[in-house]
């Protein structure tokens, strides 16, 4: 359904876009996290319907775009988006075992202090970086070789930051824009 909020007619979309430039073969899984909106005291029975994801079978189809609502109402309780858990994927072979993954985080919060807040440029796009490196372990009595894909985040220029790649952003920056998530491979 559509949330309604408060105060005048809501004109702006419900909706932002993520998307993702990725290398070739890498895919990602992103699962959206609501909670109920500031003031609310409701909560949603067993915290059901309160995560939404995509590209959950990227294998079987990917969706480079993905259109994430801002407000939901579950159970008759408004939630509000709150992060957006995000899985950068790569299959380095066909057996399921040859597929690793890192983490990437959106967050979205109603304040931010000016210096976490992403920008959006005049095409109403922000745009993050990190980067993804292939580390070689052995694992297992055979001391089979695993790939373990390392990401971290980088700034524009590609220099090297602490943590996954991360971008933070205030409710009311997000309606109608875009957000890109841009990874390299080391």
């Amino acid at each position: 359904g559509l949330a309604i909020t408060a105060g005048c007619a809501n004109t702006q979309p419900n909706t932002f876009t993520f998307t993702a430039d990725l290398p070739p073969d890498f895919a990602y899984q992103a699962v959206a996290v609501y909670v109920p909106a500031k003031g609310q005291t409701c909560t949603v029975p067993g915290g059901r319907n309160t995560e939404v994801g995509y590209n959950l079978e990227w294998r079987k189809s990917y969706q480079p775009i993905s259109e994430i609502d801002l407000y939901r109402t579950v159970s008759g309780c408004p939630l509000v988006i709150y992060r957006v858990k995000l899985e950068i994927n790569s299959a380095s072979g066909n057996d399921w075992g040859d597929i690793s993954g890192d983490s990437a985080v959106v967050a979205i919060r109603d304040e931010l202090e000016p210096r976490y807040k992403g920008a959006f440029n005049e095409l109403d796009e922000s745009v993050f970086y990190g980067q993804c490196q292939w580390l070689f372990r052995t694992a297992g009595s055979k001391r089979r070789i695993v790939k373990i894909l390392d990401c971290k985040k980088t700034n524009p220029q590609g220099e090297l930051g602490r943590g996954r790649p991360f971008s933070a952003y205030t409710l009311d920056q997000l309606s109608g824009k875009t957000v890109r998530m841009k990874i390299k491979l080391a």
